[in-house]
């Protein structure tokens, strides 16, 4: 039993240290209502106590509606539902349920509140508890900032590679069609990369628009430069075009022969003209040329036929100079020489 003070009293319990010693889980919180009386007292004017750490009490409200078992087993009660809370925080806040800052502060709240709690029942040992929820939040609220920077340190990290990578395309690819897909490729990775500060992500994008602001330029002087390339090509190939459809009727024919031979030496120094125009221009050229070299052809076919016949005729005529014979008649022998020599 415990002692009695010099009323008549029963004396205060001596409680357990309200913190568990470090390392340690704190001790289980026993449920006040089966032994209500071992945590508090109702004195005869219906005052309500709770026994105090210190091996004090304080009072907690007073009791009139009833007896006093009665009432110190109402405020038993009030001390369960509040044990029955901290235990659903822990509860959550060790499976991963709970979020940790939520259950750091209300924690903190209802720990600063025991001092002052209207119940009956072990408070050293719920204060323990809640020291221990205290301290596993703040552990999860560290751990939470450690996850969280070191996911902001990664999402930076990997922005700062797609920046370089794209500061390195706009100074150095030609590759144009690949470089500006991979541009966008870049740009679609960018925006599913999250959790980097606004400055510092503001100062990446200015980079990353930077750099594909100074390619799409770089790409526009190209093609700009191409197309004027191009015209000037179209220009050069229709006056070599005009050129190669005035030698087509000419009947010089090894010179002719040789001023297309040139003119196709210039066309392919002329470059491109644009796409839709070059097909059709060199059809132009080329037909000209067909048909300067298809007369000379026919004339050439022709001329080689005629030759050929002369050269068999005049065959024949040796064959018959051949069986001249002057010693059987010196004058007819001649007139017939001068003859095959007229027809030769």
């Amino acid at each position: 039993m415990a002692d009695e003070t010099e009323t008549g009293t029963p004396a205060p319990n001596k409680m357990p240290p309200a913190h568990a010693p470090a390392g340690q889980e704190a001790r289980p919180v026993p449920p006040a209502e089966p032994h209500p009386s071992r945590w508090g007292r109702v004195d005869a004017e219906g005052n309500v106590y709770v026994r105090t750490a210190d091996g004090g009490e304080r009072t907690v409200g007073v009791w009139q509606a009833g007896s006093p078992e009665e009432g110190l087993l109402h405020y038993a009660r009030r001390f369960d539902d509040l044990r029955t809370e901290v235990e659903l925080l822990e509860t959550r806040l060790s499976s991963g349920a709970g979020d940790p800052k939520h259950a750091l502060t209300t924690a903190t709240q209802l720990r600063d509140g025991l001092a002052e709690a209207a119940v009956v029942g072990d408070l050293a040992a719920l204060a323990a508890r809640l020291d221990q929820i205290v301290v596993h939040a703040e552990s999860a609220l560290a751990s939470a900032r450690a996850e969280r920077e070191e996911a902001r340190s990664a999402a930076i990290a990997r922005k700062q590679a797609l920046a370089e990578e794209a500061e390195r395309i706009a100074a150095e690819s030609t590759q144009w069609k690949a470089a500006g897909d991979r541009l966008r490729t870049i740009l679609d990775e960018w925006k599913t990369i999250k959790g980097v500060d606004r400055k510092t992500d503001d100062d990446l994008w200015k980079r990353f628009s930077k750099a594909r602001e100074a390619f799409n330029r770089r790409r526009g002087s190209h093609f700009a430069e191409l197309d004027k390339q191009r015209a000037a090509a179209k220009s050069r190939k229709e006056e070599l075009i005009a050129e190669a459809e005035q030698l087509v009727d000419s009947d010089e024919w090894g010179a002719t022969a040789g001023r297309y031979k040139e003119l196709m030496a210039e066309w392919k120094a002329a470059g491109r003209a644009p796409k839709e125009t070059d097909d059709a221009l060199w059809q132009r050229f080329r037909t000209a040329q067909d048909k300067f070299f298809a007369r000379r052809s026919a004339v050439f076919s022709e001329r080689d036929a005629e030759f050929a016949g002369n050269a068999a005729r005049k065959e024949e005529l040796l064959t018959e100079a051949e069986k001249i014979d002057p010693a059987a008649n010196l004058d007819a022998a001649k007139a017939q020489l001068r003859r095959i020599q007229e027809q030769w």
